[in-house]
C-alpha cells in the first residue's frame, strides 16, 4: 500500500517536472524547495518576483539628508512596483487569486498549487519564484533570574563595558534618534520603555500608535498549535508582546525607569516597533512586511506612508535558519531588502546567531548578509560566549568575515512583560547594545544621520581588538583583525564618539532642526521638530509679511505637529517655528 502510494506520488512529481521542461521553463527560475514542498502537499506560499520596469536608476546622493534619501528611495521602489506588478495583479484579480504586494522586493506573495506555479513561471515579466520560508526565533541559553524585580541604581554591566555611561556623562544619550525594534512585539506600557515610545505623550499620558507601531502577524503560525490563541491577538493596532523577547531587546537599547533602573544604552532615544513573529515563529513575508513599515511608517490602517519618519537604526534579534527552509535563493531575497534599507540611510543591526563553537556557523539571514551589521556575544570577562556563532561565511562560498563586532550578551538584564525584569543570554541581547550605540553616536554628531557606511566604519575601527588564537578555519584565523569570532573587536562607544568628532564632516548633509512634509502641500503640513522643548510657536506669514496662521504646541524633544492650511490661498509662504531659545524659518508652498 505505502509503496504503491509512493510510486503514484513520485510519478506525478516526475510528470510535473517533465511538463515544465517540455514548456522550455528553466528550473533556475523557481526555488527548488517549492518543488519539494509541492511533492508532499497540495499548495504552498511563494513570492513571485517581477522584473524591474522603472526607467530611472536608483541612485542616492551621499550629500542628501537621511529624510531625503528615505523619501527618494521609497518613491522609486513604489513607482517601480506599480509599473512592474500591474499586469500580474490584473492576472490575479481576474482569477480571484489572493495576493499581497511588496515594494521592497518588487514581488507578490501568493498561495498556490503546481498549476499556478507553472502559470507564473511562464510569464515573461517574472524574474524568479521564491519560497516563503517559515522560521523561528533563535534563543540563546535559557533565561535565568526571570523575576529580578529590584530596581538598581548602577548601569548594567553591558552599559559599562561598552562605555555608554561615559558617553552619558558627556551629554550623549541618544536624543533626537529613533530606533526600530523588529521582534516578538513590545509591552509598550512597561515603565522602563513607555516614556521613550515615540507614540507616547508624557504630558497627556495618551498614545498615538500611527507611524509608531505595526503588526505583521495576521494568522497563527503553522509551527504553533492551529487551535491556540495568541495572547496579543492578530493584526493588533497597538504594541503588544506575545513572548517577552521583544520587550527585553527594546529595554536594552532604549530603557530607563526613573533615575534608578539603568538598563538602556540610549536612554533618551525614541523607539518604534513591529511584531514580525508569532510567539517566536515568523516567515520571510512577516520579516519583509516589518522592514517595509520601517522604511515608510504608516498609520494604524497601514495607509498614508511617511518615509521621513523612518528610524535611524533597526535592531533584529532573530534569524532564519537553513534547517527551517532558508536557502541560497531565500538569502537573495533578504539581501535585496537590507541593501534597500541601507540606501535609505538606515543602519540594520542583526544578531550573529546562537550556533557557536564551529567554523561557518553564521549561516543564516540576516546575519550573513554583507550589508547587515552582525553582532556576536561576549561574557563579562571579554571572552566570546560559547553560543555565539562564528564566521567566516562558508555557506555561499564567499569566505567573508562575520560578525562585524561583538557586544555584551550573557546575563543581560532588561525588562519583560508584566512590568518585570529578567537576565537573558544570547546574541539577541548583544545586538541591542549596538543599536543603542548607534543612537549615541548620531546624537553626538547629527551629521552622521543617514551615513550608514561611515557609522559602521567608525564602530568597527573604534572597537577594542580581541583575538582567539586557537581558532583556525579555512583561510580565516582568530589571530588577526577582523577575525571570525569577534569581528573587529568589542564595541567601544566612548572611543567611537571620539573618532566621530575627529572626522571632518563639514561637507556632510546637515539634518534640519525643522523639517516640513509635504512641501509643496495642499491641505495639511506636518512639521517635524528636533531638540525643541516646552511651549513652541508655529506661525505662517504671507510673502508680504502678514501673519496668516498661528498655533502653539507643547513639544517634547522629537515631535510632529500638524497645521491645517485649508483656509489659505495657493501661493508661497514663510513658516516660523520658535520658542524662547531658538527660532527657525522655512519656505512653504501651498498648491
Amino acid at each position: 500500500m505505502y509503496k504503491f502510494c509512493w510510486s503514484i506520488c513520485l510519478s506525478a512529481a516526475l510528470s510535473f517536472l517533465i511538463q515544465l521542461e517540455s514548456n522550455g521553463q528553466s528550473f533556475e527560475k523557481i526555488d527548488p524547495l517549492i518543488h519539494q514542498i509541492l511533492e508532499t502537499q497540495h499548495e504552498c506560499d511563494f513570492f513571485v518576483i517581477l522584473k524591474n520596469k522603472n526607467p530611472q536608476d536608483l541612485q542616492t546622493n551621499m550629500f542628501w539628508t537621511k529624510e531625503q534619501k528615505a523619501t527618494y528611495v521609497y518613491d522609486w521602489l513604489v513607482a517601480n512596483a506599480k509599473l512592474s506588478q500591474a499586469s500580474i495583479i490584473d492576472f490575479c484579480n481576474e482569477r480571484n487569486i489572493k495576493f499581497k504586494s511588496f515594494f521592497l522586493i518588487n514581488g507578490i506573495l501568493v498561495k498556490g498549487d503546481a498549476k499556478l506555479l507553472d502559470a507564473m513561471s511562464q510569464r515573461s515579466d517574472v524574474l524568479s519564484i521564491r519560497y516563503n520560508v517559515k522560521s523561528s526565533l533563535e534563543f540563546g541559553q535559557d533565561p535565568w533570574d526571570e523575576n529580578a524585580l529590584d530596581l538598581r541604581s548602577d548601569p548594567t554591566w553591558g552599559i559599562i563595558k561598552i562605555g555608554a555611561n561615559t558617553a552619558w556623562a558627556q551629554g550623549y544619550k541618544g536624543k533626537g534618534v529613533t530606533i526600530g525594534g523588529a521582534d516578538t512585539g513590545i509591552e509598550w506600557t512597561h515603565p522602563a520603555i513607555q516614556p521613550n515610545y515615540r507614540g507616547y505623550d508624557q504630558n497627556t499620558n495618551l498614545a498615538n500608535h500611527s507611524y509608531n507601531w505595526h503588526d505583521a502577524i495576521h494568522e497563527i503560525h503553522p509551527l504553533n498549535h492551529p487551535n491556540s490563541n495568541n495572547p496579543c491577538g492578530l493584526s493588533t493596532k497597538s504594541p503588544c508582546d506575545d513572548n517577552n523577547h521583544g520587550t527585553h531587546t527594546v529595554g536594552t537599547f532604549s530603557g530607563l525607569e526613573g533615575d534608578q533602573n539603568l538598563i538602556g544604552v540610549a536612554p533618551e532615544s525614541k523607539w518604534i516597533g513591529c511584531r514580525n513573529m508569532e510567539r517566536g515563529y515568523g516567515s520571510m513575508a512577516s520579516y519583509i512586511e516589518c522592514f517595509e513599515f520601517f522604511m515608510a511608517p504608516t498609520d494604524t490602517n497601514n495607509l498614508n506612508p511617511k518615509p521621513y519618519l523612518a528610524p535611524h537604526v533597526i535592531n533584529n534579534s532573530w534569524s532564519c535558519p537553513e534547517i527551517e527552509g532558508c536557502n541560497l535563493t531565500n538569502f537573495q531575497t533578504m539581501t535585496e531588502v537590507i541593501n534597500r534599507l541601507k540606501q535609505t540611510g538606515i543602519v540594520v543591526v542583526v544578531s550573529a546567531g546562537n550556533d557557536g563553537g564551529q567554523c561557518g556557523s553564521i549561516n543564516t539571514v540576516p546575519a550573513m548578509v554583507e550589508n547587515a551589521f552582525s553582532v556576536g556575544a561576549i561574557k563579562q570577562n571579554d571572552t566570546i560566549a560559547s553560543f555565539s556563532s562564528w564566521g567566516p561565511i562558508l555557506i555561499d562560498g564567499s569566505n567573508r568575515i562575520k560578525p562585524n563586532i561583538a557586544a555584551p550578551g550573557v546575563g543581560v538584564r532588561s525588562c519583560i512583560r508584566n512590568n518585570g525584569y529578567a537576565n537573558f543570554n544570547g546574541t539577541s541581547m548583544a545586538g541591542p547594545h549596538v543599536a543603542g550605540a548607534v543612537a549615541l553616536l548620531i546624537s553626538s554628531n547629527i551629521k552622521l544621520s543617514g551615513r550608514v557606511e561611515l557609522i559602521e566604519e567608525i564602530l568597527e575601527k573604534s572597537a577594542r581588538p580581541m583575538f582567539h588564537p586557537s581558532y583556525s578555519c579555512s583561510i580565516s584565523s582568530g589571530a588577526i583583525i577582523p577575525n571570525p569570532i569577534y569581528g573587529y573587536g568589542i564595541l567601544d562607544i566612548e572611543k567611537a564618539i571620539q573618532m566621530a568628532k575627529s572626522i571632518d564632516l563639514s561637507n556632510s548633509p546637515e539634518a534640519s532642526i525643522v523639517n516640513i512634509f509635504p512641501n509643496p502641500t495642499s491641505d495639511y503640513v506636518e512639521v517635524l521638530t528636533r531638540w525643541f522643548g516646552g511651549e513652541t510657536n508655529f506661525e505662517i506669514f504671507s510673502i508680504d509679511g502678514k501673519r496668516v496662521l498661528s498655533n502653539r504646541f507643547e513639544i517634547n524633544n522629537y515631535q510632529i505637529s500638524t497645521l491645517d492650511l485649508r483656509g489659505l490661498a495657493s501661493g508661497t509662504y514663510i513658516i516660523k517655528v520658535y520658542n524662547e531659545k531658538s527660532t527657525f524659518y522655512n519656505k512653504l508652498i501651498k498648491i
